[in-house]
């Protein structure tokens, strides 16, 4: 616009164009794991941390950091199942 390249409609296509293009970043950008394990690893740890968190929260650190759910049934009692979850840390 200072330079005169631009008019005025077209600054403001460009400026919207900008702006949907970075929220759709930063969407990317907020589903990528945690960048620091271990400070991750001790924040979950603490059961005050998940009474914090509102039900989306903890469904997304449970899909991040489950590796597996495993149900293992006891063959001696046949109504006897255990539930085990493999977090990956």
């Amino acid at each position: 616009m200072e330079t005169g390249i631009l008019d005025q409609e077209t600054q403001n296509l460009r400026a919207y164009k900008l702006r949907t293009e970075m929220a759709e970043l930063q969407g990317q950008l907020a589903q990528l794991p945690p960048v620091n394990l271990k400070e991750t690893v001790q924040a979950v740890s603490l059961p005050q941390f998940w009474l914090d968190l509102a039900e989306t929260e903890r469904r997304f650190y449970f899909r991040e950091f489950i590796q597996r759910i495993e149900i293992i049934r006891d063959r001696d009692h046949q109504a006897h199942w255990d539930l085990e979850i493999k977090f990956i840390f």
